[in-house]
């Protein structure tokens, strides 16, 4: 199960840091601001969790948080972004 929990957080994280790039770099403050939010919980509990299978020497949660990390960035490129 924490396998799991680190491979859906890590994916989320990574989504939502890729996302929060595009649109800031399309000086879309709203959306910035929000993704802003979503960055920091995620990068919490995503950096709690990697450290902690780091420590604990859990192979199968670090490739997790691995494979989550790069699954959310090129989901994240997949993603349209709607021009303002």
């Amino acid at each position: 199960m924490t396998a799991i929990t680190i491979f859906v957080a890590q994916l989320l994280f990574q989504l939502t840091r890729t996302y929060g790039q595009r649109v800031v770099s399309r000086d879309n403050v709203t959306s910035s601001v929000i993704a802003s939010f979503f960055i920091q919980a995620l990068w919490l509990i995503t950096t709690a969790l990697g450290v902690k299978s780091f420590n604990d020497s859990d192979p199968i949660g670090i490739t997790s948080y691995m494979l989550g990390g790069v699954l959310g960035v090129y989901l994240s490129f997949k993603i349209p972004i709607k021009e303002s």
